[in-house]
């Protein structure tokens, strides 16, 4: 099955969208040419996929606006892939070779003092009331205290700075050879925040206020230079995907 960036999308549910507690503006260039698009590395399972880096396009823009009264949450329709099921690997190559990751960037945020924004990771069909982190099976980075939640209610522990001014820039990353999870601000590497967590994770984003972001699920550059090659589809850049066959023999694969 071919999935490239472009086909990772925030779907909220419909009430979300008929009450405008939620709003998804996308401006997305449309890919005609199949060869533009992800090339599999053998047939079979959905989640057997290999990413090339023309699915890039710098003027796809993701504009997500929250006009909510309490905490509301969106996921993307796709999970992050297991790439290393995928490749059939044995012996997966470095972490710093490859990790899952998007961002966001806030673009309105008039009540940073009472309204909280939230990026991370869940499981699919998660509580859409509760913000990502604050149930079962998810993971959060909360914005009013630079707080990060796993399967918690709203104590969290104390990871960085507040956050949720306009032009702040936050990512999440996920590696799945470890099961770590990070979050970046600004550009910067926060640390590890949680390791060992091996689900189906899916992008998850939320608030309880009135804000917009924009997402970048790697369609262009981000601001962590570290993830450029990275995407929420996996590896993007093929000087990074022939690292990863120098390592195993793709064409046993194929």
């Amino acid at each position: 099955k071919r999935l490239g960036i472009k086909a990772w999308k925030f779907t909220p549910e419909s009430r979300f969208l008929s009450l405008n507690i939620v709003r998804i503006d996308d401006k997305i260039v449309r890919v005609e040419n199949e060869e533009d698009e992800v090339e599999s590395v053998y047939n079979g399972e959905t989640d057997k996929i290999r990413v090339v880096d023309n699915d890039k396009n710098d003027d796809i823009i993701i504009k997500i606006s929250f006009n909510a009264k309490s905490d509301v949450m969106i996921q993307t329709n796709y999970p992050l892939f297991n790439i290393n099921k995928a490749l059939n690997m044995q012996y997966p190559p470095p972490i710093e070779y490859w990790f899952y990751y998007y961002e966001i960037t806030i673009s309105s945020n008039p009540n940073n003092d009472k309204t909280i924004i939230a990026i991370g990771l869940a499981t699919k069909n998660y509580s859409i009331n509760r913000l990502p982190g604050c149930d079962t099976h998810s993971v959060g980075f909360h914005s009013d205290e630079g707080r990060t939640f796993h399967n918690e209610g709203y104590t969290g522990s104390k990871y960085a700075e507040k956050w949720g001014k306009v032009n702040d820039v936050i990512g999440c990353g996920y590696c799945p050879n470890t099961g770590q999870i990070f979050f970046t601000m600004n550009g910067k590497n926060l640390g590890i925040a949680y390791t060992s967590l091996f689900y189906n994770w899916y992008p998850t984003i939320g608030s309880n206020g009135f804000c917009s972001l924009n997402v970048n699920f790697g369609q262009k550059e981000f601001k962590y230079k570290e993830a450029n090659g990275m995407s929420v589809a996996g590896i993007i850049s093929q000087e990074l995907l022939n690292k990863v066959e120098e390592i195993i023999d793709v064409d046993k694969l194929n």
